[in-house]
């Protein structure tokens, strides 16, 4: 330390008096409950909903798409939710459903995820007439009438999947 300076230093003992306002100040910030986001209300607001009217706890897809979230965001505040004792989520496999907890409310149980099997869809077709033909699965990206051709036949004979030719 250079010459010249005082270092002084206090050291404060808190008093009885002291001590009982801190802990008045913090019981205080701990039963002030934090305000919700919009998020956590958004949601809550829409697992509410479903539960005045005895539908199935909504899927993440559903949730997404009405609330304007991200997946990542959608956890997030479902895990929020539930850390605030504001709803409790129950599993069974991949079914769920929510009991909110400020009505004792509680959604239907959900859906298994892909219980319905999915519609046929209007593709293009990737084989080289780029028509629109009526798709069976995801990967059925070529049409009947193009895997009839010779070139098709012939394409598939003498390659791998990958397209490497062998010849």
């Amino acid at each position: 330390m250079p010459k010249g300076i005082l270092a002084l230093t206090i050291h404060f003992r808190p008093t009885p008096e002291d001590r009982a306002r801190t802990a008045a100040k913090a019981q205080a910030a701990v039963a002030r409950p934090v305000p919700l986001n919009t998020r956590e209300m958004a949601l809550l607001a829409a697992l509410t909903r479903a539960a005045r009217s005895f539908r199935p706890c909504p899927n993440n897809f559903t949730l997404q798409h009405d609330l304007h979230m991200q997946n990542a965001w959608l956890i997030y505040t479902f895990r929020s939710l539930q850390e605030r004792g504001l709803i409790v989520l129950e599993r069974k496999g991949t079914r769920r459903r929510v009991i909110i907890n400020a009505t004792g409310e509680r959604t239907d149980w959900s859906a298994h995820m892909r219980s319905e099997p999915r519609a046929p869809a209007m593709r293009k077709c990737l084989g080289g007439c780029g028509k629109l033909f009526q798709s069976s699965h995801p990967g059925h990206r070529i049409c009947d009438t193009c895997k009839r051709s010779d070139d098709y036949k012939q394409a598939s004979a003498n390659s791998y999947s990958c397209g490497v030719s062998l010849s």
